[in-house]
């Protein structure tokens, strides 16, 4: 049997250069377990509770004033068609499954002779009936007044047609703001401001 004999003096250095290997391992893991930016240890779970935790909503600011945008054009018949549109300055928050916010619009129509004022919702369900529906309608500082609406020849819940158009299409012309109060299924009455200064409409 041979027996290998190692120095004492030599014995040291080796353990002295097997404590910096084992410092080093050490030093790896730490830093390759860590933020490149902080030098912090990243946590494991960080993943797992990114795809649990609730994410935040984002919507448009509801005080910003909206103004008119304008269309026109000419269907297949050769009918002229005129638009102008504004959508209410604020979101409308629905309960599930219209959540997450909707938007009211005035839209005027007109095509060739006639003329058409609705009021649309973006997502929701306006509570009308056969016989018609009233809504309040407020231009300014005056006293809300009572319009009737009717719903579309195919049944959409979305949009109404106002009645007396042609006295109150002369009152947004001759207003600053417009609040409709339009009552949704299971919502209740839900009010729409919007800024109807400077509509240009012959």
């Amino acid at each position: 049997m041979i027996l290998l004999y190692i120095s004492p003096l030599k014995h040291l250095k080796m353990k002295k250069h097997y404590t910096k290997l084992t410092a080093f391992a050490i030093a790896f893991v730490f830093f390759s377990c860590s933020d490149p930016k902080t030098n912090k240890p990243v946590s494991t779970t960080t993943a797992d509770t990114a795809q649990t935790a609730p994410v935040a909503v984002t919507s448009k600011d509801d005080t910003e004033a909206k103004h008119w945008v304008y269309d026109s054009s000419v269907n297949e018949m050769g009918d002229a068609l005129t638009f102008a549109s504004i959508d209410a300055n604020d979101l409308v928050q629905f309960a599930f499954p219209y959540n997450g916010g909707s938007v009211g619009q005035i839209l005027i129509r007109k095509k060739n002779n006639s003329l058409d004022i609705m009021f649309s919702i973006s997502k929701g369900q306006i509570d009308t009936d056969f016989e018609g529906t009233y809504v309040r309608v407020k231009f300014d500082d005056g006293k809300p007044q009572k319009y009737l609406v009717n719903e579309p020849s195919d049944g959409s819940t979305t949009i109404v047609f106002f009645t007396g158009v042609k006295g109150l299409l002369e009152k947004i012309k001759h207003s600053k703001k417009m609040v409709v109060e339009v009552p949704f299924y299971q919502n209740g009455l839900q009010q729409f401001v919007f800024d109807v200064e400077g509509l240009e409409w012959k």
